[in-house]
């Protein structure tokens, strides 16, 4: 017998957005999140743009003192997690936590 997997719930951290709605909208406007550098001198680099993301306060979603605890990737990875299992409806404490799970995509983590 064959399982079959379903996608329930999205989330993203993005330089057009850190919702899905915000990124979603952004998408079909046809913005794609590249512009300047300006968290870090990029003299050294050929390079000088990036789809950096600007406006990120992962204590919307993560707790402050758990936040200060993480790289600024894994707050990326929590934070989007978090958006995805809410969009979801998952309630962990109804199900079998070992049916459910969250699969996390980095173009550049860690």
């Amino acid at each position: 017998m064959k399982k079959r997997v379903v996608v329930t719930g999205l989330g993203v951290v993005h330089s057009l957005g850190t919702d899905i709605e915000t990124f979603w909208n952004a998408i079909k406007e046809g913005k794609n999140g590249i512009k300047t550098v300006t968290k870090f001198d990029t003299s050294d680099y050929q390079t000088k743009v990036a789809a950096q993301i600007d406006n990120f306060d992962p204590t919307q979603r993560i707790d402050k003192k758990e936040a200060k605890r993480m790289d600024l990737f894994t707050q990326y990875a929590i934070y989007a997690s978090m958006e995805a299992v809410q969009m979801a409806g998952i309630d962990f404490s109804t199900i079998d936590p070992y049916r459910a799970g969250v699969i996390i995509g980095s173009g550049i983590g860690g």
